[in-house]
């Protein structure tokens, strides 16, 4: 039944976050049906019942309403420009050619 497949993987991913304290499982070869599973969560998010949603929410696979607008509903205020500073220009010293400093 779809319901037991979906309780496995969650069970094994709880399992994972607690060993592991976070839920980015790796493609290592032991995991990638469970990677492969919390990617296809992921994708079909939309069509998940409320349940389901809010539990990969819990566990740390979906973002919160809550954690979802606070990244995106105020967005970063960008640094100031700076205006572009002009180098002052450079005095010369009025300076005489040895030539001409013989001369005098």
């Amino acid at each position: 039944e779809l319901g037991d497949e979906w309780d496995y993987y969650y069970r094994r991913l709880q399992i994972f976050e607690q060993r592991y304290n976070h839920v980015n499982v790796p493609r290592d070869g032991k995991r990638d049906d469970l990677h492969d599973w919390i990617k296809l969560q992921k994708a079909k998010s939309a069509y998940l019942t409320q349940e389901r949603v809010s539990a990969l929410q819990i566990i740390g696979v979906l973002p919160t309403k809550l954690s979802h607008e606070l990244a995106y509903s105020n967005p970063p205020i960008p640094p100031k420009r700076r205006k572009k500073v002009e180098p002052s220009p450079v005095k010369k010293k009025n300076k005489q050619s040895p030539a001409a400093v013989k001369q005098k």
